[in-house]
């Protein structure tokens, strides 16, 4: 098996950019199913179709159907398709590293800033309005009296909706020999790909890399355009910066965001490097009252700080924890597919996701995101 980075693909009316996006197009839908053939009793491929049905809602069996693949004019070599209990190995190995804790990302989620797509595959660009400010409410006894209609402007944005994938092989071969030997089919380049995934969601959020398509951009909490950029006093973890250095770091932060009218609860993003030092003792004329994280959440309005190995030093991130700052965009949950190469010798597999984050701004350019660097 092989495996290699995390690829961005899309289809865009129809067209397909990228080798997932091609592949999921000549099939002729969008059917995930028809790239997870299996074998029946009978060692003969099959697929999971949707009967029509809606009973009990779309994720109840007995909407769904098995199939001959072939009946539905899909050519998979039974040698490369895998065995029910095989698919089960695999998916619980990818469902066990989805469910490992990422730091950025599962915050967000926690808090529910989440918007789901209930069709991600016939999203590719995400569009909403900004609307500029305008009447004010008018006060009356008998709510009789008509406000002031005033005409408000509106501003288009543009997000793209990617589908991230990793990609492994799984050579007939070998898949024979693990059959022939009892031992199962090898999971861990699975797991690796899942987590190259995993990885990736982590850097859409704190990363530094940017990714254009359909007159939008995606974009990082380091690197959004209209974030509130503050310049720290000093590296965090450095000698030289003291405690009050960084409780007035902080206090910019926070009303860096104030200023642009976002004055909502946040969560303080930082990097690994600073774990320790603030555990350090906030001191007072030399007496330990309490560690310097201790002080920090005492400045109020502060909900949780919180630490990532994926963010770069002396990068410190404060986030409004409101729908109208960030939401974690969902559209597809890890999942495995495969199809055959070089004469039926290789099944490749990838396991893809649709996951990104949004960060929005008002009609002006004000958003909840204040970042400090030096």
């Amino acid at each position: 098996m092989t495996q290699s980075t995390v690829q961005i693909d899309i289809i865009n009316n129809g067209t397909p950019y990228g080798e997932v996006a091609g592949k999921l197009k000549s099939q002729g839908s969008f059917n995930i199913n028809s790239k997870r053939p299996y074998l029946d009793e009978d060692d003969m491929p099959c697929i999971t179709v949707f009967t029509g049905k809606y009973k009990g809602g779309a994720e109840n069996p007995e909407n769904y159907e098995s199939v001959h693949a072939y009946t539905r004019g899909i050519n998979v070599l039974a040698e490369l398709t895998l065995r029910p209990d095989e698919w089960k190995e695999i998916d619980d190995a990818v469902t066990e590293v989805a469910r490992e804790e990422l730091a950025v990302y599962d915050y967000f989620i926690g808090k529910n800033l989440v918007k789901t797509l209930r069709n991600a595959f016939g999203t590719t660009v995400l569009e909403w309005h900004s609307v500029s400010d305008s009447q004010e409410a008018t006060m009356s006894m008998d709510a009789v009296n008509r406000g002031q209609g005033d005409r408000v402007k509106y501003k288009d944005n543009f997000l793209p909706i990617p589908i991230l994938h990793a990609d492994y092989e799984i050579n007939a071969r070998f898949l024979e020999v693990s059959r022939k030997n009892g031992n199962g089919v090898d999971v861990e380049e699975a797991r690796n790909a899942a987590r190259k995934i995993m990885d990736k969601k982590e850097d859409l959020l704190v990363g530094s890399g940017t990714y254009t398509f359909g007159g939008g951009t995606m974009y990082t909490l380091l690197n959004y355009p209209d974030r509130n950029q503050v310049q720290l006093n000093g590296a965090w973890d450095a000698s030289a910066t003291t405690d009050e250095m960084i409780i007035d770091d902080v206090k910019r932060l926070k009303k860096a965001n104030r200023d642009a009218y976002h004055r909502g609860e946040g969560v303080l993003i930082l990097p690994d490097a600073y774990q320790d030092r603030l555990g350090d003792d906030y001191s007072i004329s030399g007496q330990s009252l309490m560690t310097l994280k201790e002080r920090i959440m005492k400045l109020g309005n502060i909900a949780d700080i919180i630490f990532s190995e994926r963010i770069a030093d002396n990068n410190v991130v404060f986030v409004e924890l409101r729908r109208r700052t960030i939401e974690i965009i969902n559209g597809m949950p890890m999942t495995n597919m495969m199809w055959t190469t070089e004469g039926g010798m290789i099944a490749k597999h990838k396991i893809m996701e649709i996951a990104v984050p949004r960060f929005k701004s008002d009609f002006n350019n004000h958003c909840g995101i204040a970042h400090g660097t030096l």
